[in-house]
């Protein structure tokens, strides 16, 4: 008996939350329908829909142009990147080629009794 009195609370509990989420659904369509009616009756008049996708575009614009900045100071970074790593590996062969007659000087100097 338990078993199906759990069972029928979990149904229940089910149905509910089904419930809800259908009358969120309605109450969104129902938003939609009154805002479709006030566009068709004039109430939101079709020049200020006109000015929200301009005002929308231009947004669309600036963002376009910040990101072909962001853009190019990338590229540029990378090349900047990419050069001192070239300049590192010159570099760490120089090292390499000092500490090579460093220690050449040093194998001398011992030998010689400096």
């Amino acid at each position: 008996m338990t078993k199906e009195l759990q069972l029928y609370k979990q149904f229940k509990d089910e149905a509910e939350e089904r419930i809800k989420e259908i009358e969120s659904m309605v109450q969104e369509r129902d938003r939609e329908i009154s805002r479709l009616n006030n566009l068709y009756t004039g109430d939101e008049s079709v020049s200020q829909t006109a000015f929200f996708e301009k005002e929308n575009k231009e947004t669309i614009s600036k963002l376009n142009c910040q990101l072909d900045y962001i853009n190019k100071e990338n590229n540029k970074l990378h090349k900047t990147i990419s050069d001192l790593k070239m300049k590192n590996k010159g570099n760490t062969g120089m090292y390499y080629e000092n500490r090579k007659v460093v220690d050449r000087i040093e194998g001398l100097k011992k030998s010689k009794g400096f």
